[in-house]
């Protein structure tokens, strides 16, 4: 299970931020290269976990907002369409 995790969280794979393949305590002081405690996986996993949340949350913003300019648009479009027709 900890592999997974480890392979899924970029900054613990290599996929960025800066975690390494390194044994390291909550502190960060490394202890045994090529492996990661379970406290900092864990605790990164969270990290990523709370990351992509936000990220979902600025989503769900910009895409509430999106949908509102269309509607804005399509109105504004229903009243040229109108005025053109007169």
């Amino acid at each position: 299970m900890f592999h997974r995790l480890r392979n899924t969280i970029p900054s613990l794979n290599g996929g960025g931020g800066t975690g390494s393949f390194e044994e390291c305590s909550l502190d960060g002081a490394s202890k045994t290269p090529g492996r990661l405690t379970k406290a900092v996986i864990i605790t990164r996993a969270i990290e990523h976990i709370n990351e992509m949340e936000a990220e979902n949350q600025r989503m769900r913003v910009r895409y509430k907002s999106a949908v509102e300019e269309n509607e804005r648009l399509k109105q504004t479009v229903v009243e040229l369409e109108v005025r053109l027709s007169l």
